[in-house]
């Protein structure tokens, strides 16, 4: 999990995807790593997968699920916002 929090800073986000989807499938009830994934799929341009993932956690740990709930949506409304 560390090297994908490492990759994610300095912005290589498909390796840390990579990295966390691996985490995820060792541990599939580790939450934090479930909503690091979400994110990064999210920064990465597939929110579709990061909605997958807010599915996912919200079995999991519904503080988290709603904190990535916001990233998703939040940051939905300031991109369209933007425009």
């Amino acid at each position: 999990m560390q090297s994908g929090y490492a990759l994610s800073r300095q912005k290589k986000y498909a390796a840390a995807i990579k990295q966390m989807e691996k985490a995820v499938n060792l541990q599939p009830n580790d939450a934090e790593a479930q909503f690091f994934l979400g994110q990064l799929y999210f920064v990465a341009g597939n929110k579709d997968s990061a909605l997958a993932q807010y599915r996912k956690i919200t079995l999991l740990d519904s503080q988290l699920a709603e904190k990535l709930y916001a990233v998703i949506y939040g940051k939905m409304l300031v991109t369209v916002n933007e425009k």
